[in-house]
């Protein structure tokens, strides 16, 4: 019989109050049948019996007496019996455990989750337990938990630790899961990210994990894992001989997790998120023998949409881009990370974030690192302050160079972008803003373009309003392929060897081919865009319009791409996609469309840039028909080739959509990137305006479908002959969308 430790299986969420919600949840999650880990919970009053047998008194106590409170923690003996208990339970359960904190009542809460402040220790050896659980107590007193307290406004007085002794899960594979994806806040996805080894590695931000988007089962619908991002998972933890873990470079280089595990897991999620009854936050590891054994389940925190949008000049370069890890956007001076201050007024560089760093970050208006898994505690801490944060991972070594300037950060999408300059934060409206006009039904459409539903806007894309998206294949290319597309079909024909065989192989780790890798990526992209939409809402997949200098910046450009003069007038568009050299690509983004569509149902339709003939569009329509497509083929114009063969291409075309800035530099014949030339290339201008009206004359009584900015828009309002009978559409960025619901309103859009 125990007198101081609790069965863990035996707990339930009432007895929280006494073992903190970590050791609670276990108990939870047993009862519903899944693997936990076989151990006990030290109730809190084993804490508070301790502290008064340490002489230490809570109330009164400020930052400075917290160095003497740990020392006589640790120094004062646990109570005999208690350590009798530890050393049987030490034999039950295999000789070196697992001990983890259970602060009460505030550890593993939705609104202040205090991932990672508190201590826990793995693989303890039984004369280490004793001191491990002291540790934990002590815990209760560093410096960076009363900043914690102190930043979320929390009582240290009311805090009790309560602590885990476990059996130490020699995990293969650690992964945590957000039942509603952080990202989209979409409660029908699922976030799961993964490395090899145990989940401190990727908990304390020291690596890139593996990233994946699983859309949840609804009726008969299954599971599909919709996305699969694999990351570097340089390094891992592995049991150490005596006690401990230690840090070992991890030579594995595919995925984490199968698609069956990917399901499994989601399954289970899914039951803990209906059990508790809100999204939760999941870890769990996964044995060498292949089981999944799940370590903490806590209540998930949803961040709130950032309101803020970056508006940079077109001379504006970044010189950084990464993945966006906490939604944001700020413009200070770039600082590296000291130890001594909290950067009120910096953008702060680490690479990299322990959750002991976090209380100095409190006052910064920006972080970048190297890698930050959005899963990781420090992650999590840094969404709980609201600080934009930007891993750059192989650019970090490039970022010295600018500290000590003014920077803006961008991190309102997926991918942030950091640039050398600053620039005018633009707040657009919130849903309930003035003059917003919600509440009035137009019946001309908006069309957003967008390559993924970030925070900042992701609930407008179910409104009414909302005919559908844009997504632009380029935008895949650099967030998610990042490789030359014709180096990965040499690839598959074992045309590439040394060095750059070994890049191209790390990159598309986890993928059976190249090929299939690419296409992948594209059927990936639509679908999370899919389950952010309605059914009756349409996706535009317009097809990838890099220039040949944007390609020689992915792995392998510089092998496939000539040197042109000038690039923004050169191979672009439908003759590069219909080039024999290029073929391939476009039939790998159509193959990657197609999957879509028959794995995810609901509109999509093709969009074709640069078009310069109509003999491009039949080319174009064969090589849909055979990738199996029966979906619209609609025609950018943006090339007076597409303005003169306007009539012809309406019979060939189910759609048109007006790019203002191409089709603005080709009737003035000025590079729109030219630095003495570029003013001529406005889409403002009277060639550009001469150009649309010329456009809608020779589609004139066609009926075509026509996307336009609603700049030019406005501007035809002035000429209604031109209009009738197309049916228009407007596109716009989703920050505009309120404001171009404002505009139409005001202007009593119709459909003509």
């Amino acid at each position: 019989m125990l007198e101081h430790l609790l069965q863990l299986d035996r707990l339930g969420d009432g007895d929280a109050v006494r073992v903190g919600a970590k050791n609670a949840n276990l108990g939870t999650l047993h009862r519903m049948g899944l693997r936990t880990p076989r151990g006990y919970a030290l109730p809190r009053e084993a804490y508070a019996s301790h502290l008064t047998s340490a002489g230490v008194r809570v109330p009164g106590l400020n930052g400075s007496g917290l160095d003497e409170v740990r020392r006589r923690i640790l120094s004062t003996p646990l109570d005999p019996s208690l350590t009798r208990e530890l050393t049987d339970v030490a034999g039950e359960l295999g000789g070196c455990l697992a001990i983890r904190s259970s602060l009460y009542p505030y550890e593993d809460h939705p609104q202040h989750t205090c991932a990672g402040v508190f201590e826990s220790l793995m693989n303890v050896p039984v004369e280490g337990v004793g001191p491990a659980i002291k540790a934990c107590f002590a815990s209760v007193f560093s410096q960076a938990a009363w900043a914690y307290f102190e930043q979320n406004q929390l009582d240290p007085d009311t805090a009790q630790m309560a602590v885990g002794v476990q059996e130490t899960i020699d995990c293969s594979v650690h992964a945590t899961v957000f039942s509603c994806d952080p990202v989209t806040r979409n409660a029908d996805v699922m976030l799961i990210e993964a490395a090899f080894g145990f989940g401190e590695i990727a908990n304390s931000g020291l690596i890139e994990s593996d990233r994946f988007l699983v859309k949840k089962a609804r009726g008969r619908r299954p599971y599909q894992v919709l996305a699969r991002r694999k990351g570097t998972k340089a390094k891992r933890f592995a049991l150490q001989l005596g006690g401990g873990l230690q840090l070992v470079p991890n030579t594995v280089i595919g995925l984490a997790l199968s698609d069956a595990q990917l399901e499994r897991i989601a399954r289970d999620v899914a039951a803990i998120e209906q059990a508790r009854g809100g999204p939760q936050d999941v870890e769990l590891g996964i044995t060498a023998a292949g089981d999944i054994i799940y370590l903490q389940a806590r209540g998930q925190r949803i961040p709130k949409a950032t309101s803020a949008r970056i508006s940079v000049s077109a001379s504006s370069e970044p010189v950084a881009c990464g993945d966006t890890v906490v939604f944001g956007a700020a413009v200070g001076t770039l600082a590296p990370h000291q130890h001594s201050s909290r950067h009120a007024e910096s953008i702060v560089c680490k690479e990299e974030v322990l959750v002991t760093d976090i209380p100095k970050l409190y006052g910064a208006k920006g972080l970048i690192v190297r890698n930050l898994p959005v899963t990781s505690h420090p992650a999590i801490h840094l969404r709980e302050v609201g600080v934009p944060t930007l891993a750059i991972g192989d650019g970090w070594d490039e970022l010295a160079a600018h500290t000590g300037n003014v920077v803006t950060l961008d991190c309102t999408g997926e991918r942030g972008l950091l640039y050398r300059e600053s620039a005018r934060l633009i707040r657009h409206e919130s849903s309930q803003g003035e003059n917003t006009k919600r509440d009035v039904e137009l019946e001309l459409k908006i069309a957003l373009i967008t390559s993924y539903p970030s925070p900042a806007w992701a609930d407008y894309l179910r409104d009414g309003q909302v005919e559908g998206v844009h997504v632009r294949g380029e935008s895949i290319i650099y967030d998610d392929v990042r490789v030359h597309p014709l180096a990965l079909c040499d690839y598959d024909a074992d045309r590439l060897d040394g060095p750059m065989r070994a890049l191209v192989e790390r990159k598309m780790a986890g993928y059976a081919t190249g090929q299939a890798f690419y296409e992948a990526k594209f059927t990936e992209r639509l679908g999370i865009m899919r389950c952010m939409l309605g059914d009756d809402q349409v996706i535009t997949l317009r097809l990838t319009d890099l220039q040949t200098t944007d390609y020689h910046q992915l792995v392998g450009g510089e092998l496939y791409e000539a040197a042109e003069k000038n690039p923004m007038l050169g191979l672009r568009g439908a003759a590069r996609h219909l080039h024999p050299d290029y073929l391939p690509q476009l039939r790998m983004e159509l193959a990657g469309l197609a999957r879509a569509t028959k794995n995810l149902g609901g509109r999509f339709q093709v969009l074709a840039p640069m078009v310069r003939s109509t003999q491009e569009v039949r080319a174009l329509r064969d090589e849909m028909r055979a990738a199996g497509l029966d979906v619209p083929l609609g025609v950018m114009v943006e090339t007076v080739a597409a303005v003169l063969l306007g009539r012809e291409l309406a019979r060939l075309a189910d759609f048109f959509t007006i790019g203002p800035a191409d089709l603005a530099q080709a009737v003035s014949s000025a590079d729109r990137d030219h630095p003495q030339l570029g003013a001529y290339a406005n889409p403002a201008s009277e060639a550009a305006h001469a150009a649309l009206e010329l456009f809608f004359e020779r589609i004139g009584g066609s009926g075509s479908r026509v996307y336009l900015p609603l700049a030019a828009y406005s501007w035809l309002l002035k000429r209604p002959e031109l209009l009738t009978p197309h049916q228009l559409c407007v596109f716009t960025w989703p920050d505009r969308f309120l404001h171009a619901k404002a505009e139409l309103s005001r202007a009593g859009a119709q459909s003509v």
